[in-house]
């Protein structure tokens, strides 16, 4: 196993900004990382554990990394010549990131918020996300459920 499929089957399991996970990795590095969850090297109530650990058993790196392909997307990590370096200046630097499109333009907009939405917060990030995409806007958002989803699909429509 390689970085890039420790990292898409850690990215698949993490819920994005955990600083005890971003550290984790960078200490360890991600391969380590992998190794310690499936190795039971965690102590069980720590950090979800023990779903993540299930999550990954039942996850394929490979297969991952097709679905993401798939979608017209790409799968990149600290270590891609892609990366937008200003990611590492976060508190909780992502796992990876999936990206459509291209993220070498001037024209960016980040649209992220809560996860439980009003039904207007919903239809708002997505006619926004929508707008900017329409316009050659590059549209970043998180992984979350709630305002992350709704800019993600108003984006791609």
């Amino acid at each position: 196993m390689n970085s890039l499929q420790s990292r898409v089957q850690l990215f698949a399991a993490i819920e994005g900004g955990s600083i005890y996970w971003s550290n984790e990795i960078a200490t360890l590095g991600s391969d380590a990382v992998l190794e310690k969850i499936l190795g039971n090297g965690y102590r069980e109530e720590k950090n979800s554990i023990g779903y993540i650990a299930k999550v990954i058993r039942s996850s394929n790196s490979n297969q991952l990394l097709v679905e993401i392909e798939d979608a017209g997307a790409d799968f990149i990590t600290p270590d891609s010549k892609n990366w937008p370096p200003c990611l590492n200046d976060l508190v909780a630097p992502p796992i990876g990131v999936i990206v459509k499109g291209t993220l070498n333009t001037a024209k960016k907009v980040s649209i992220v918020g809560t996860r439980n939405p009003t039904s207007y917060g919903i239809r708002i990030a997505s006619e926004f996300a929508a707008g900017f995409a329409d316009r050659e806007w590059t549209v970043i958002s998180g992984g979350a459920y709630g305002v992350d989803t709704a800019a993600h699909k108003g984006a791609l429509a």
